[in-house]
């Protein structure tokens, strides 16, 4: 099972005989709590994550100097830790809020207005995907497995270098108020019906699966 175009080579490359393309389904606790309406401004941009250099976090850091007026939070654990605390310290406009349980995650991202995923490489990037089932945007690097995906990469901000977090973040800062706020709810909605196609998957998947065990009894 793979749940993005990026991990099928890996797969072949192993041997694996049979493939399934997946999709990546949204934890519940995401869903239950009623998402607020997106605020129509880019104030405070979050990213979440492991502290690895994979991650690009140095962006991160870079977008913050870039936009001081626009603020970041970053939050996550990792060996580039101290490093990030030493920015916070530095800069006015980056906090840093170490790793976060589930329910202080979701709060942290409705707080947000955008959410940025600048990394060299991600599976899928699940965490953009949770954001947007929270009316959130997104900033994802085109080394994402999320962007395999049509119905969310259209909802996305693509961009093909971690360099260009900090332009991204600025153009899309000037977007009209009300543009945001039907960008934000087109991302929710493509977030739940992905959402949705999983679970029907899932479940021809495992109603496949059974049938051939009883078969085969």
């Amino acid at each position: 099972m793979i749940n993005s175009d990026n991990m099928r080579s890996l797969c072949e490359s192993m041997g694996s005989q049979f493939i399934q393309l997946v999709g990546t389904p949204i934890y519940s606790g995401y869903l239950k709590r009623p998402a607020t309406e997106h605020r129509g401004k880019i104030q405070q941009v979050i990213f979440a994550g492991r502290l690895a250099p994979e991650k690009n976090i140095t962006e991160v850091i870079n977008a913050a100097k870039r936009l001081p007026k626009i603020q970041f939070v970053i939050a996550g654990d990792g060996p580039l830790r101290t490093e990030i605390e030493t920015a916070a310290g530095e800069l006015t406009n980056l906090t840093y809020k170490q790793w976060l349980a589930t329910e202080a995650l979701i709060t942290a991202i409705d707080n947000s207005d955008l959410l940025i995923l600048p990394s060299s490489f991600e599976s899928f990037g699940t965490v953009a995907l949770e954001a947007m089932s929270r009316q959130r945007l997104a900033i994802v690097s085109a080394g994402c497995g999320i962007v395999d995906w049509p119905i969310l990469r259209k909802q996305l901000a693509v961009i093909d270098q971690p360099a260009e977090l900090g332009a991204a973040i600025e153009q899309i800062a000037k977007t009209e108020s009300q543009v945001l706020q039907q960008q934000a709810r087109q991302a929710q909605s493509a977030a739940l019906d992905h959402h949705q196609q999983t679970l029907d998957c899932w479940h021809d998947v495992l109603t496949q699966y059974v049938s051939g065990q009883r078969a085969a009894a």
